[in-house]
Order: structure tokens, then C-alpha cells, then sequence
């Protein structure tokens, strides 16, 4: 995969009362998440995972071989968000984007 064609998404679960939860391992965090794999799949990313925040954040590490494959992840992405297809459970609120420079370093962050 190229580096250069790299992001982290982080994602957290918000209860009804508005707390949040505190995973007890990457494994708890993606049951609970739900995270929709159709959706995630496209582009054929390679997807890592690592709790963040104080264990209140699941941080997913996308890379993708091309541009074209990133585009079309992030393509199908935003036509999720304006069709309502389900991205992941009820309660999971995507919190922060953050963009790679192919050295690895952050680019730009977008907080959610």
C-alpha cells in the first residue's frame, strides 16, 4: 500500500444519557461499533484498528494502494451520509479525520 494515500478515522459511542463509553479492547470496539464493512471495503482498503482517547475512541488507520481507490472510498462515503445508508450503529458518532503526508505526518485534521 502507499502511504501516500492514507487517513485515520476515530469513531466513539455516545449512550443515552450522553456518556461515553470506555472500550475494554479493539475487539469490544468494533462489536459494539458495528462499523458497516460494505461501506469500509470500498477501495479495498487495508483497515487497522487501535483504541485512542483514553480507550473512548476507536481509531481506524485506512491506506489505500491508489488515489483512485482512496476517491472512491471517500466517493462512497459521502453518498452514504446524504442516502442514510447505516455506516454503524446507533450511538457511534464519527469524531475526527486525520489526512497523512507520504512521510506519515498529519496534513490536516477535521474534528467532527
Amino acid at each position: 500500500m502507499a502511504t501516500e494515500f492514507k487517513h485515520y478515522r476515530y469513531f466513539r459511542l455516545r449512550g443515552a444519557n450522553s456518556s461515553l463509553t470506555t472500550f475494554t479492547s479493539v475487539a469490544n470496539a468494533q462489536t459494539l461499533c458495528n462499523l458497516n464493512d460494505t461501506l469500509y471495503n470500498t477501495g479495498n482498503a487495508t483497515r487497522t484498528y487501535a483504541l485512542a482517547d483514553s480507550d473512548q475512541g476507536l481509531k481506524m488507520t485506512m491506506e489505500f494502494a491508489t488515489l483512485a481507490d482512496q476517491n472512491s472510498f471517500i466517493t462512497a462515503a459521502t453518498n452514504a451520509w446524504t442516502d442514510s445508508t447505516v455506516m454503524f450503529a446507533d450511538g457511534v458518532e464519527v469524531y475526527k479525520h486525520e489526512w497523512l503526508h507520504k512521510d506519515g505526518t498529519i496534513s490536516a485534521t477535521t474534528n467532527l
